[in-house]
């Protein structure tokens, strides 16, 4: 695995970046982006590269949970060429509503049973976001209009980041 290193150049403070293995620091404008958009497919290729680890383990994990059945134990000790490691079951209890069961029927049947301390008005973030980008835009700011009435509880944000689409 590539050492990465992070310059931080007294001199070129606007091209401060990080430089995986320890190339020198991106000076111009174009090779800033050449540079991110190389970090960018780096990523890319190290997402990929975990994800098809992550399918070989969840392809594992279901014969070595029978096998473990199998033999009756809970747990293995092994060798690997990063030391020794144990494989072990890991048990975790869930609460699920049946399936049929609504959600307000549920909520319901919380609140009239004495566990509303369960049950939590609140709001999904994703879906406000998704209103307000759909809400008239203001001239003056560029940014969604918040209604007067949610002007006191609700404020737009806008964030910039940098992208790089392959063309």
């Amino acid at each position: 695995m590539a050492n990465i290193t992070i310059d931080f150049s007294k001199d070129d403070a606007e091209t401060t970046t990080v430089h995986p293995d320890g190339a020198s620091p991106p000076v111009t404008l174009e090779t800033m982006c050449a540079e991110f958009a190389r970090l960018h497919n780096r990523k890319q290729d190290c997402a990929d590269a975990l994800d098809a680890v992550k399918d070989a383990m969840k392809r594992l994990e279901s014969r070595i949970l029978d096998r473990f059945q199998e033999a009756g134990v809970d747990g293995l000790k092994v060798k690997t060429p990063d030391g020794p490691r144990t494989v072990s079951l890991r048990r975790d209890i869930r609460c699920i509503k049946r399936k049929g069961v609504e959600t307000p029927d549920l909520v319901a049947a919380l609140r009239k049973h004495g566990y509303e301390h369960l049950v939590q008005e609140s709001y999904n973030a994703n879906t406000m976001t998704s209103w307000l980008r759909e809400e008239a835009v203001d001239e003056a700011t560029g940014l969604p209009m918040i209604p007067d009435e949610l002007q006191e509880v609700l404020e737009p944000l806008e964030i910039f980041s940098v992208r790089t689409t392959r063309r």
